[in-house]
């Protein structure tokens, strides 16, 4: 009838064409924000890793240190020194110094490494949300385009 818009082929192929560039920009914002949270989790794993790594190498360090403590007071003991006074004492104190500081610095260590990696997991994540957003951008400008070449605008 009169005022009834013709609908051709080349409607039906570029509204067809435009679901599908759609269909296609939401499938990809999707599979990028999923791999991105993917990649966030692998991060956070990591963190909790490079703590527990940390404890295990602390407490190792700790054992070590145990056993040249008992090495030096046995070699005191040998000598004939007097342990409990002077210089024994001062060995003693200074070695127990640096296993303590030693300790500390590689649980600092696992702290600051599994920060810094909960951080990337943060941003990670964040950048996989931007994708999400920038894909429904793409959806929106697709379909304008669409719409455009439809409806001759």
């Amino acid at each position: 009838g009169a005022g009834m818009a013709t609908v051709t082929l080349g409607h039906l192929l570029t509204g067809a064409g435009t679901l599908a560039a759609v269909s296609g920009a939401g499938e990809t914002g999707r599979a990028e924000q999923a791999g991105a949270d993917l990649q966030a989790q692998f991060e956070e794993r990591a963190a909790a890793d490079a703590i527990a790594d940390s404890k295990r190498e602390a407490s190792n360090f700790a054992r070590d240190q145990r056993f040249l403590l008992a090495r030096q007071r046995a070699l005191i003991g040998a000598s004939g020194v007097q342990a409990g006074t002077g210089t024994p004492v001062a060995i003693k104190e200074t070695t127990e110094g640096e296993a303590e500081r030693g300790e500390q610095e590689i649980l600092f260590g696992g702290r600051r490494a599994a920060t810094r990696l909960r951080e990337q997991a943060t941003l990670t994540r964040a950048g996989g949300v931007i994708k999400r957003q920038s894909a429904r951008g793409r959806q929106l400008a697709i379909l304008t385009s669409g719409a455009g070449q439809l409806f001759g605008a």
